[in-house]
């Protein structure tokens, strides 16, 4: 099943997967992405997105394959859920005549996996920081 308006996601390794429609969703500290796992099983796109320099850079493309949008800064896996029967698109046909429509909406499932990244905590890394001179400084010490 593949449509062709369809944006994809690309990864700095390269990796790109299928977006469903309205599959990115960013807030000032988190960002949740929703696409099509294609052949990769769970374990293979969660190491995709657990490797912090794979998520440095996340591209959107457009539906010529081209980049249409950079997102930076949520390098920070929180985790991942697989959901199936997810509505990946809708379309209106008509099941009736041209004279005496019949509309009906069909909805285009299938199995997705929406992953959560965020933005790394500043201050824990800060902490950690202070943390590692301070030992250092009391080892040139001799403490």
């Amino acid at each position: 099943f593949k449509e062709d308006f369809m944006e994809q996601l690309k990864l700095s390794n390269g990796n790109v997967y299928d977006l469903v429609a309205g599959g990115v969703r960013e807030s000032d500290e988190t960002l949740t992405l929703v696409f099509l796992p294609g052949t990769k099983t769970f374990e293979q796109v969660e190491k995709d997105f657990a490797v912090e320099l794979n998520v440095e850079k996340v591209y959107i493309l457009g539906s010529d394959g081209e980049p249409m949008k950079t997102i930076l800064g949520y390098t920070q896996y929180k985790g991942m859920a697989k959901q199936l029967d997810y509505v990946i698109s809708s379309e209106t046909v008509n099941n009736g005549t041209e004279d005496e429509p019949d509309y009906e909406t069909v909805n285009h499932t299938g199995t997705v996996m929406i992953m959560t990244l965020s933005k790394p905590d500043l201050q824990q890394k800060y902490k950690d920081l202070e943390e590692t001179v301070e030992f250092l400084v009391a080892g040139q010490l001799g403490a």
